[in-house]
């Protein structure tokens, strides 16, 4: 292998619950290893250093042409015949995932290196409409660990039969290395979207682990203490000795999906009963699902997680050229002759939603994004020499109003 000063981000990808991601434009994985000097009185010198547990952050930005990766955080699969339609935005909807970004040579399909992040979960969705820009979808996740796999890692994904303890690993495939620090042999194991915590078989039948890789016999297998219900499914990334190859091809052609959806292809529909305001220049919103990490005494390893009820906000800016906006955000179909509307006035039964369409076809709807009851919480009205008169209007959802997503048309 020749010397490599730098490799392209085309080089990258990027693998969630073992599918590759579409159209994604950015990935970033940050790290910080927490830690606390200790001092002591009459001592002028740092006595010592404790570290914490590592906390990890994953960003991904992907052009927003479907629901594929809505369905994964769901624990769905993207790609099956009759993929879900439906996605409700709540703490409990959400599964923890495992990334893999393997990092390959120039010229070459095989991963020279692999990053992996286990049991990473959401902690917040951007969505990014503008009239001239590209239809984004930002996520960001947190989880306390990150790995960096020489050549590849592996993951599989099992679906439990009735009181299922054994899970036979596909070792004739990618082979079996282990984690040299720890000896551990797995990055990361879930049960649906839930992550478990391994250990040796003796600690498994104390009861202080969920499972143990039994790398004695052939194939290696996953070994839970406990039988899994019928269904349930099991995701297991782990170090790989087999280099594997990832292809440079697209995932999804833009005969699946577009390449990209620009503002023209998103009509957005706000009002009380469906309303078309008109002149809008974006739509931004975030959805925070705020996430309590769950430690405890004498455990090296975050143990969970509890999801909080998400809350949305943004905003969304129209053209300022009459009162016809305020008019219909105050529950009016026009504003009426002679009389005046204020900031006091916003009806609290406003909805937001956001239709992309195919390019290719106006008519079809491939996704929509609905809030069924936003509230008023700010508003600006800006003037600048050069520029359109605008006025942005802040917004959040109304209490015990949960957002949903679906694929194609709302019902």
């Amino acid at each position: 292998m020749a010397d490599i000063i730098a490799l392209q981000s085309e080089k990258i990808l990027v693998v969630g619950r073992g599918t590759v991601v579409d159209r994604v434009q950015s990935l970033g994985v940050n790290t910080t290893l927490p830690s606390e000097d200790v001092k002591e009185l009459g001592n002028p010198a740092i006595v010592d250093t404790v570290e914490d547990i590592p906390e990890t952050t994953v960003d991904i930005e992907a052009f927003d042409t479907n629901c594929e990766l809505i369905t994964l955080l769901q624990g769905g699969d993207p790609h099956a015949a009759t993929p879900p339609t439906q996605f409700d935005i709540t703490a409990d909807d959400f599964k923890t995932v495992g990334f893999l970004f393997p990092v390959k040579e120039v010229g070459s399909t095989n991963a020279l290196k692999t990053g992996v992040v286990g049991n990473a979960q959401v902690r917040s969705i951007n969505y990014r409409y503008d009239v001239d820009g590209t239809a984004t979808e930002s996520l960001s996740f947190g989880s306390d660990n990150l790995f960096w796999s020489d050549n590849s890692a592996a993951f599989e994904s099992f679906t439990a039969t009735p009181s299922q303890t054994d899970f036979p690993l596909d070792v004739a495939t990618y082979g079996l290395s282990i984690e040299w620090k720890t000896d551990t042999f797995s990055f990361c194991v879930d049960v649906e979207g839930v992550r478990k915590t391994e250990g040796t078989s003796a600690e498994v039948t104390a009861g202080t682990a969920d499972y143990y890789i039994d790398d004695v016999s052939s194939p290696h297998v996953l070994i839970f203490g406990t039988g899994l219900d019928t269904g349930q499914i099991v995701n297991i990334l782990y170090p790989c000795v087999t280099t594997q190859a990832f292809g440079s091809g697209v995932h999804e052609s833009s005969a699946v999906y577009p390449g990209a959806i620009k503002g023209r292809n998103i009509p957005i529909r706000i009002g009380t009963g469906g309303d078309i305001v008109r002149r809008v220049q974006s739509v931004n919103f975030t959805i925070d699902i705020p996430v309590e990490v769950i430690k405890e005494m004498g455990n090296t390893q975050v143990v969970g997680s509890i999801g909080d009820i998400p809350t949305v906000s943004g905003d969304f800016t129209v053209l300022d050229r009459d009162g016809r906006v305020f008019s219909e955000l105050c529950g009016q179909t026009d504003l009426p002759t002679a009389k005046a509307v204020s900031v006091g006035d916003f009806v609290k039964t406003l909805s937001l939603e956001v239709k992309l369409l195919d390019p290719d076809d106006n008519s079809t709807v491939l996704k929509t994004i609905y809030l069924p009851k936003i509230v008023i919480t700010g508003l600006s009205h800006t003037t600048r020499v050069g520029d359109q008169i605008a006025q942005v209007f802040n917004f959040k959802n109304a209490a015990g109003e949960v957002p949903a997503i679906y694929r194609g048309e709302k019902p």
